[in-house]
């Protein structure tokens, strides 16, 4: 069984905007950086995962993932390419019958 995990999220997100993992959790303000990396901690913050545990592994401050998560769904609301990003990425972290990632806010495991 597997359990969603911020580095889940890293992994998918890097190889989705095929970057570097490194380049993700950067310390900078380049849209090429921060696109990637607030997918993945506004996934991660959706999904429950202690603000903490996100900061820690995107290399950021502890209120970051829920800003990221504001900054994503304002994003979702006016373009449809970001939108469809986000889905497919939580697409990515499903696991073939065993949702990894459940779109309604729940970080718990069920059978489709």
């Amino acid at each position: 069984m597997h359990k969603f995990t911020p580095k889940m999220a890293l992994e998918v997100v890097a190889a989705y905007y095929d970057i570097p993992k490194d380049w993700v959790t950067r310390r900078c303000r380049k849209p090429e950086f921060t696109v990637p990396r607030h997918m993945g901690m506004s996934i991660c913050y959706e999904n429950m995962i202690p603000p903490g545990e996100i900061a820690k592994v995107f290399n950021t401050e502890r209120t970051m993932p829920g800003y990221a998560w504001g900054k994503v769904e304002d994003r979702c609301r006016t373009d449809e390419g970001t939108r469809k990003d986000r889905d497919k990425i939580r697409e990515l972290l499903t696991d073939g019958r065993k949702k990894v990632i459940q779109t309604n806010t729940s970080s718990v495991l069920s059978d489709t």
